[in-house]
Order: structure tokens, then sequence, then C-alpha cells
């Protein structure tokens, strides 16, 4: 990604060979509101709607950084539900409604990020950079399970393998996250997920 005079240039596909994904927020006809993955955090711009596919989930996320608790939900019920390892106080996760850019599948799962890595369109907001790029915030496997349940990242969430696992096999990319400190707001209480605009 890289920022122009006109607006935000995109890598498609991805490094990791994915589909370049982003969230819809208003569809207006010919042009779309989308989220994309720039920073600050909650950077918007459009697209037009002939250069991307539409696509639906009914997957969502709620993150409760107060009692380190994951829940996916598939409509209104809830699919999964994990305790995770969330960002020190010092590298805090971010709060905010972010999405699920890609999936990328490790090839092992005992590597620090464990079995597979989830990244979101969001950055650290006290670092600068991190292991010398970008400080992208992601959700990932992790080869500590002993720390679920407490602050220890820098800033990433750390899932237990095989929930990571069963989450990455069964959610697309575009999935809606919701990462709160307190009680959510009005928005993560909806029973399925927006749309999403993937790039061809």
């Amino acid at each position: 990604m890289k920022k122009t005079a006109d607006g935000y240039e995109f890598t498609n596909p991805t490094y990791y060979k994915n589909p370049l994904v982003v969230e819809v927020l208003e569809n207006q006809g010919d042009y779309m509101k989308v989220l994309i993955t720039a920073r600050p955090n909650h950077t918007t711009g459009w697209v037009k709607a002939d250069d991307v596919t539409i696509a639906a989930t009914e997957y969502r996320m709620e993150l409760d950084l107060s009692t380190f608790h994951l829940k996916v939900f598939k409509g209104p019920d809830v699919f999964v539900e994990t305790d995770v390892v969330i960002g020190k106080d010092s590298t805090p996760t971010p709060v905010g409604h972010y999405f699920v850019t890609e999936k990328i599948k490790n090839s092992s799962d005992t590597g620090v990020y464990g079995a597979w890595i989830l990244p979101i369109n969001g950055y650290s907001e006290v670092l600068d950079t991190f292991d010398s790029g970008l400080p992208q915030v992601a959700f990932h496997g992790t080869n500590q399970p002993e720390l679920v349940g407490t602050k220890a990242s820098n800033g990433c969430v750390r899932i237990p393998n095989d929930v990571v696992t069963k989450i990455a096999e069964t959610i697309p990319a575009g999935t809606p996250i919701d990462i709160f400190a307190t009680t959510p707001s009005s928005w993560s209480s909806k029973s399925s997920g927006p749309s999403t605009a993937v790039t061809p």
C-alpha cells in the first residue's frame, strides 16, 4: 500500500497471494465507501463498484479486552469462544471496528505465530514499526498457551492453536471484528456481518 496524491494504491493480490479485501460501509451505486488497511486506524476510501466483487458474511467477531475473551458469531449464535492473550499495557491492542484482511496458514504450529495468522486492518497506536515493518495487528496462534488470559503481546491477539485453526478454516476474509474494553456499542450487536468488496 502507498499513499498517492489521489488517495491510496494497494497491491492485488497481496504479498501472500490472497485477493485484496476491504469492508463496505456505504453503497452509493457507482461508488462504495470502504474501510481500508491504512494508518491511522479506521481510514476510509472510495472504490468503483464495477472494480470489485461484492460478498457478504454471516460471521463476526467480538473481543472484550477487559475479560480477555473472544467470541465468534455465526448470525446471532456464538460459533466459538475462547480466552486469548492481548497487548501489554505498554503496547495495547487497539480498540475499534476492524475486519480480517486475509488468512495465512503457517507451515508449522510450533512457531511464535502458531498455526494461522489472521491480519486485521488495524495497526498498533504506539509502535511506529515492528520487526522491520509496519506494526499491523493480527489474530494468530501461539506456542505459549500458558499465557492465555494475560497481557503479554505487542498488540496482537494470540489464540490457542486448536481454536484459531477452527476459526481460520471457517470464517472468510472480510469478517468484521469489534474490539472493546467495556460494553460494546450498538454496531457490535448486529446479527450478521456487513458486505465486503473483493478485488478481482
